[in-house]
Parts: C-alpha cells; sequence; structure tokens
C-alpha cells in the first residue's frame, strides 16, 4: 500500500537575533513547506496562510520563544507543527527556508 501526501507551501517575512552578530535583528524571506498524508486538505493552504501571517513582519525570537532564546528555523517549523496539528491530525512534516540553500525542520511519526 502506498502513502498518499500532499505538501503546501506559503511564505512570510520575519527578523529574529544571531548570537555571533551582537544584540541587531536581521530578516529573511521565509518559505514553509507543510506536508500532511491525507488527501482530504482543501483548508490547509487557508490555516497556513493564517499561521504563518502571525510571524509575518513580527520579532520571531519575542513571538516564538519569549525572547529567552534564539528562534532558528526548527523552532519556527515546530511552532506551525504544533498550530496546525490541531485542526490537520495527519501532518508528517513541517520544513522552513531561510533563503535558497538553508533550510531545516522537523517530522513527526504518524500512526
Amino acid at each position: 500500500m502506498s502513502n498518499q501526501f500532499v505538501t503546501v507551501e506559503d511564505t512570510f517575512d520575519a527578523a529574529h537575533t544571531l548570537p555571533s552578530h551582537g544584540p541587531w535583528k536581521h530578516g529573511h524571506g521565509y518559505r514553509v513547506a507543510v506536508t500532511v498524508n491525507d488527501v482530504d486538505t482543501f483548508s490547509l493552504p487557508e490555516a497556513l496562510h493564517d499561521i504563518v501571517g502571525e510571524l509575518h513582519l513580527r520579532d520571531l525570537d519575542e513571538m516564538l520563544t519569549g525572547s529567552k532564546e534564539q528562534s532558528n528555523l526548527t523552532t519556527i517549523a515546530a511552532w506551525i507543527m504544533e498550530r496546525l496539528t490541531l485542526r490537520f491530525q495527519r501532518i508528517s512534516r513541517v520544513e522552513v527556508w531561510e533563503n535558497e540553500k538553508t533550510h531545516g525542520g522537523v517530522t513527526r511519526e504518524l500512526r
């Protein structure tokens, strides 16, 4: 039996800090891809757009970690996964790109 999946993408712009660069913020144009192991995903694009809209033009360190630590690609992906799995139980992967060559994410096993 084959596994069926659908991947939906969206984008947002946001800022964060890099400890090696001091306290100064810098920004990225992020791309997010969410993979769901289901074919009934009619409302997934809208849900993803709403969630990344919460991050758009925000300080990710404050938004995601409460300024306790630096945000990174995996904390962004985990934050998105946590919110989407409230509505879509079959989400298996969230990936976040900060540029064309660098991305990271989180996965979860589905049973």
